[in-house]
């Protein structure tokens, strides 16, 4: 079996002591994982350890939209959806549409 990937663990500010978040920064060109303490005056930034795996990967296929798309039951007899019985079906002249 592959490797398990590390483990990340909840790290703590070390001048306030509150949790820090994991952000991206963005500066300079280099899209670089860190973390931030989220108090108002507090500046405390440390950068994330390389890791080997990918920390969020986006793969897009051809035909995922159109199945998720189309519901895998019968709609008409759902009971959460509203129902009007003000119009009359034209194929079949049914007053529940």
């Amino acid at each position: 079996p592959p490797p398990s990937p590390p483990a990340m663990s909840v790290r703590f500010c070390g001048e306030c002591n509150n949790m820090l978040y994991p952000t991206e920064s963005r500066e300079s060109g280099t899209r670089q994982l860190i973390h931030l303490c989220r108090r108002q005056n507090c500046s405390n930034r440390e950068v994330a350890a390389q890791l080997d795996v990918p920390v969020y990967k986006n793969v897009l296929r051809r035909g995922a939209v159109a199945a998720v798309a189309a519901p895998e039951y019968d709609v008409a007899a759902d009971p959460r959806l509203p129902r009007s019985y003000e119009m009359c079906c034209g194929e079949c002249g049914s007053r529940e549409v």
